[in-house]
C-alpha cells in the first residue's frame, strides 16, 4: 500500500488537504474492466465505469470503475436534491432552491480536498455523473431553455464514489483506491457523531458518580470538556473530571471507588461487568484495570492499563476495546479496536530484539 504511513501524516499536516488517496496493486492478469463492471452491478445498482482512449492510441492508460456511492446530488431547474447514502450516517436527504449549482458542488469537493499523489492515476475519487447541455442555463440566465417534449432530462447527476477501481493498462495493475480522511475532517465528524458523543456523556456521568463516593461535598468538577484527543493511530474525545478525596478516605478507597474505569466497563458498572464476563468469560487480569504506584505518604497515581501488551507463558498478547452503545455499528466497533491496537503492532514489528 502507498503512500506509506509516514507520507500520509505529513500530508495531513497540510490544513488544505481533508482526506489523503491511498492505493493498493493488485496484477490485472485474471479481471478485465467489463467483467469487474458486471460484477459491480450485481452488488450496487449505482455503479460506472470510464473507458478513454488518447489521440495516439487505441485506448486510453486507464480504466476508471466504482460503485455504491456515498452521495447523490441533482439538480433541475434550480432544485438542488443531495442524498446522502453513508453506511454509518443512514439515509437523508436534502432538497434546496440554488440560482447556481456549482456553489453547492464547490463546498461538497472543499470537503474531500485532496493532493494530487504522485504514481497514482488522475482520478483517485469525486463525483462521477453527466452535466446535461442544458446546464448552460445556470452561467447564462438569460437564456430560455423550455423542454416541450418533456423527457425530464435533469440538468446535471453526479454521485460521490470516494472508492476508486483504476485498471492500469500500461502496468497491467489493478489499483484499489480509497480515501483517509484527515484530523480536520475527523475532528469535525467526531464532536457531530451522536453516537460518540451519547458513549462519551454516558462516561462522564459515571466518572462524576465515582469520583463523587470518596469527594466533599461540592468540589467535583468536570475541568475539560468534549477535548478531542489525537494520538497515533486513532483520536477521540476526552473529558477531565476532578474532586477533592473527603478526609475519612484514602488512596485504597479512590481504587475501590473508580477501578475499573467506566471506559473499561459501562454504565450501570455492576451490570456492565456482569454481561462483560457473561461474554468474555475470562479474567481481563492486567487490562482494564490500573498500574501505577502508591507511595508512603498517600499518594495515588495510576493510568488504565488499554491498548495493553504483554507476553505470558510464552505468548505476546495484544488487547483493544471500545465502548457499545444502542447505535453501535458493529463493523466501525470492530475498525475502532483495530485501529487502537496498531501502535502497539507497530511497537512490536520495530522491535529488533523482541520482548525477552
Amino acid at each position: 500500500m502507498y503512500p506509506d504511513y509516514e507520507t500520509i501524516m505529513k500530508l495531513a499536516e497540510n490544513k488544505e488537504y481533508r482526506r489523503i488517496p491511498v492505493c493498493r496493486e493488485l496484477y490485472a492478469d485474471r479481471y478485465t474492466p467489463v467483467e469487474v463492471m458486471r460484477i459491480l452491478r450485481g452488488a450496487s445498482r449505482h455503479c460506472y465505469l470510464l473507458e478513454s482512449a488518447s489521440q495516439t492510441e487505441v485506448w486510453g492508460r486507464y480504466s476508471f470503475l466504482g460503485y455504491e456511492p456515498t452521495m447523490e446530488i441533482t439538480c433541475t431547474d434550480g432544485v438542488m436534491k443531495i442524498r446522502r447514502t453513508g453506511k454509518e450516517s443512514g439515509e437523508s436527504e436534502e432538497i434546496r432552491k440554488v440560482d447556481h449549482p456549482g456553489d453547492t458542488l464547490r463546498e461538497i469537493i472543499s470537503q474531500y480536498k485532496s493532493p494530487a499523489m504522485e504514481g497514482m492515476p488522475t482520478f483517485t475519487g469525486g463525483l462521477v455523473g453527466y452535466f446535461s447541455y442544458d446546464y448552460i442555463k445556470y452561467s447564462e440566465p438569460k437564456l430560455e431553455l423550455r423542454d416541450e417534449t418533456q423527457q425530464d432530462f435533469r440538468d446535471m447527476d453526479l454521485m460521490l464514489f470516494d472508492q476508486v477501481i483504476a485498471f492500469d493498462h500500461y502496468r497491467q495493475k489493478v489499483l484499489l483506491i480509497t480515501g483517509v480522511m484527515t484530523e480536520i475532517e475527523l475532528e469535525a465528524g467526531l464532536l457531530k457523531d451522536e453516537k460518540e458523543l451519547a458513549e462519551h456523556n454516558m462516561l462522564v456521568d459515571l466518572g462524576r458518580n465515582d469520583i463523587g463516593k470518596i469527594s466533599k461535598i461540592g468540589t467535583v468538577e468536570v475541568e475539560k470538556y468534549l477535548s478531542v484527543e489525537r494520538f497515533s493511530c486513532v483520536m477521540h474525545l476526552g473529558s477531565t473530571v476532578t474532586g477533592t478525596i473527603r478526609d475519612d478516605k484514602d488512596a485504597v478507597d479512590a481504587v475501590d471507588s473508580i477501578l475499573p474505569a467506566g471506559t473499561l466497563s459501562g454504565a450501570p458498572k455492576f451490570r456492565a461487568c456482569q454481561i462483560i464476563q457473561e461474554l468474555e468469560q475470562s479474567k481481563r487480569g492486567i487490562y482494564g484495570g490500573a498500574i501505577g504506584y502508591m507511595d508512603f505518604t498517600g499518594n495515588l497515581d495510576v493510568c488504565i492499563a488499554i491498548r495493553l501488551v504483554y507476553k505470558k507463558n510464552g505468548e505476546i498478547c495484544i488487547r483493544s476495546g471500545a465502548g457499545i452503545v444502542a447505535d453501535s455499528v458493529p463493523e466501525k466497533e470492530f475498525e475502532e479496536c483495530t485501529n487502537k491496537a496498531k501502535a502497539v503492532v507497530r511497537a512490536i514489528k520495530q522491535a529488533e530484539e523482541g520482548l525477552e
